[in-house]
């Protein structure tokens, strides 16, 4: 992705400009630099010293 604006800019704020050309359906896999945003799963990191769990509310549909 470019920017067209100079300085830092965070990816999250790069793809919120940017995704205005997908379906509003579309969903996104993306790393923790996306996390927060709509649309767009990202890993859950496992807490320490505990097993991960799978979080049901953060499954997609196939």
């Amino acid at each position: 992705m470019v920017s067209n604006k100079s300085g830092p800019k965070s990816d999250i704020s790069i793809f919120n400009e940017s995704k205005k050309g997908f379906d509003p359906k579309q969903k996104f896999h993306g790393d923790k630099a996306y996390e927060g945003g709509e649309s767009i799963k990202t890993p859950k990191k496992k807490p320490q010293n505990k097993e991960l769990t799978i979080d049901i509310s953060r499954k997609t549909k196939s």
